[in-house]
């Protein structure tokens, strides 16, 4: 339930930003994971 709500909610994000838009929002989400995943697996 909550993955299809976060799904219509992604899409619509979509729609209003445009795609370029989206795919920087998400290349900076990516960055942010992977920056507290590296911190968490230095210790």
């Amino acid at each position: 339930m909550t993955t299809s709500i976060t799904l219509g909610l992604m899409f619509t994000l979509i729609e209003v930003l445009g795609a370029e838009a989206f795919r920087l929002l998400l290349r900076n989400i990516m960055a942010v994971l992977i920056m507290i995943f590296n911190r968490g697996y230095s210790g």
